[in-house]
């Protein structure tokens, strides 16, 4: 594969309230939440869901909206064709 080209694409990630963003912190976010003691994990969690609805609210329909950047790339397949003497069948 060869890569022609790559871009940056921002992603609008959205969340059905704040259980739901919570379980996508907890669950992708896991180098950072298990440096944090595990008897205080749930707090950390609450607590990052808790300023992050306070400076980005829900939306009207409790929507909580988080941007995502990610990378989109395309690729092109090459085939080498090989040259060499033909085989028996």
């Amino acid at each position: 594969m060869k890569l022609k080209r790559v871009q940056q694409v921002e992603k609008d990630m959205i969340h059905e309230g704040e259980d739901e963003l919570a379980g996508w912190i907890r669950t992708t976010w896991l180098p950072y939440t298990s440096r944090t003691p595990e008897n205080k994990r749930e707090e950390f969690i609450k607590m990052i869901v808790k300023r992050y609805v306070e400076k980005f609210p829900p939306d009207k329909k409790g929507m909580i909206h988080l941007s995502m950047i990610g990378w989109k790339q395309k690729q092109l397949k090459i085939i080498k064709k090989l040259i060499s003497s033909p085989q028996p069948c």
